[in-house]
């Protein structure tokens, strides 16, 4: 990482397709910008449409994962396609998962059912699944990757037999980059308070440890205009309050 790709050299470079019989290709026959994309295809990337046979395809390259982090995971999609039927899914799966991305396995996602097997990462912004729109959208989104090691970048496209309303998924313009190797809290709470002092605890992500906590009367809180409460736990106590002080 960083890993990018625009998909403007023509070739798979480096992504594995494993295709029913509405497929993944790279071609010229949709971009979003430039000449061309990743896009689903029924006549083997001659055009961006799909045909009424069941389909379960999977394009997919592989990432090594050096550090425990947050990654930001951005590109940009457009797909129609009927209701939560016929959609676009984006995970990172562990290569440790093993995960079936055979083509023609629904793993479980068949029919209007959209939950991923355990493990798989979502990565997309639009509540789990992408459909409805014609039109180029930009998925932006930050994830937490809680194992080293490969992982599988993965762009999956599903259909049904029955109604189908084209375009089918394509995807252009694809970034993984680390954010951080500070990994987000959830959950924040302030308890047992009193005038002078408080309690704050949070859940954490994974085991890492120990933590930074910043206490301020200003937004803009930094290390460089406080001291942080170095911790081992998900609690803190902060004493030395100002009553009628707002904190942050």
């Amino acid at each position: 990482m960083p890993y990018y790709e625009d998909f403007e050299n023509g070739t798979v470079n480096g992504w594995t397709f494993n295709n029913s019989s509405n497929g993944w290709y790279v071609g010229t026959a949709t971009a979003k910008e430039s000449t061309y994309s990743l896009y689903i295809s029924n006549n083997y990337g001659a055009n961006n449409e799909y045909e009424n046979n069941t389909s379960f395809s999977y394009a997919y390259c592989m990432l090594n994962i050096e550090q425990i982090c947050l990654v930001n995971v951005s590109f940009d999609w457009k797909s129609m396609g009927e209701d939560s039927w016929d959609v676009l899914r984006a995970f990172m799966i562990p290569v440790s998962k093993s995960p079936n991305l055979n083509a023609g396995s629904s793993n479980d996602m068949s029919g209007s059912g959209n939950t991923a097997p355990n493990g798989w990462i979502d990565v997309s912004e639009a509540d789990g699944f992408m459909q409805g729109s014609e039109d180029w959208q930009h998925s932006t989104r930050n994830v937490v990757l809680l194992e080293t090691g490969n992982y599988y970048l993965v762009f999956f496209w599903k259909n049904d037999g029955y109604v189908g309303i084209n375009p089918p998924a394509a995807v252009d313009n694809i970034s993984v980059e680390m954010v951080s190797t500070c990994l987000p809290v959830a959950n924040v709470s302030v308890d047992n308070y009193d005038k002078y002092s408080s309690e704050i605890s949070w859940d954490a992500s994974g085991t890492v440890s120990p933590w930074q906590v910043l206490v301020s009367q200003s937004a803009s809180v930094s290390e460089a205009t406080e001291t942080p409460l170095l911790v081992n736990s998900t609690t803190a106590n902060v004493s030395n309050l100002t009553p009628g002080t707002e904190y942050y």
